[in-house]
């Protein structure tokens, strides 16, 4: 079976935000990397229940308690910078 490629959100912590998705190669996962610096959480984001659910063009990138979602905003600008 071929590789896949995942990427991971941390807090400055160390602390694991989130997991992405799976992407059949390592442009793909780079390409989902840019467009939430590019974007933003509120960009690609959706509630679904307790759920935040990053999409880019309708596809799922990441999933994350709602809960974290303060924490993934501040990780975020982080990478902004």
């Amino acid at each position: 079976e071929g590789k896949r490629f995942r990427f991971r959100l941390l807090a400055a912590d160390g602390q694991e935000l989130f997991l992405s998705e799976a992407f059949d190669d390592p442009k793909a996962a780079g390409a989902a990397i840019k467009a939430l610096q590019e974007a933003g959480l509120d960009g690609l984001a959706s509630r679904q229940g307790g759920d935040v659910i990053l999409s880019i063009d309708g596809a799922a990138i990441a999933r994350f308690d709602a809960a974290r979602h303060d924490a993934v905003a501040e990780a975020l600008r982080t990478l902004e910078g």
